[in-house]
């Protein structure tokens, strides 16, 4: 629609209410055809307005309220936030979440409502998180014990699986240390007899 047809409507109607049909006509349009994408497009312009009997140029007035109602004024009911968990550099809302379920014994599966283009496809799907526990154990017991929070159960035994690989990283650590101690010194022996 360009302006010159706005003004043509305005200059024809005015004030008054106007039909989609009787807009179509105005402009010399097929009035089946084209009454609703009409009205459609002026309503999203926000030229016209909705009246009873059809549409009218201009901004929808504002009706007040008569003075001899009391108004009482509304307690504000506080409202509780929405949960949000931080699993290692996700964020995950309560609300974003549409499913999550174990596939195999030891990973959980989280759809969401984001959605992506799957590569294997070109077709949009919901975006999909994977959390292995052997791959991120912390992770893992994260998701558990928040799913098990918004389902209403406790978590039932705190998993000790990071600390058990945090254990075993930190002897393998020191074992790459002292390998490392012996080395050098067997570095200054050969340089000493050079």
């Amino acid at each position: 629609m360009i302006p010159q047809d706005i003004e043509k409507l305005k200059a024809e109607f005015g004030d008054r209410e106007f039909t989609g049909k009787q807009a179509a006509e105005a402009l010399g349009l097929n009035a089946k055809q084209y009454s609703g994408a009409l009205v459609n497009q002026l309503k999203s312009m926000r030229v016209v307005y909705q009246t009873p009997n059809g549409w009218r140029f201009g901004t929808m007035p504002v009706v007040s309220a008569p003075a001899s109602i009391p108004t009482t004024p509304v307690d504000a009911v506080p409202c509780a936030m929405p949960m949000v968990a931080r699993i290692g550099r996700l964020y995950l809302h309560e609300r974003l979440l549409l499913l999550a379920y174990q596939e195999q014994p030891e990973t959980l599966r989280i759809y969401t409502t984001i959605i992506e283009v799957d590569p294997a496809t070109k077709h949009p799907r919901n975006k999909i998180i994977n959390i292995r526990k052997a791959y991120k154990p912390r992770e893992y017991a994260q998701v558990l014990a928040w799913l098990d929070g918004m389902a209403g159960t406790p978590p039932a035994v705190v998993d000790d699986t990071a600390l058990e690989l945090a254990a075993e990283l930190e002897r393998k650590l020191n074992a790459a240390l002292d390998e490392r101690d012996e080395l050098k010194r067997k570095l200054d022996a050969i340089r000493g007899a050079l």
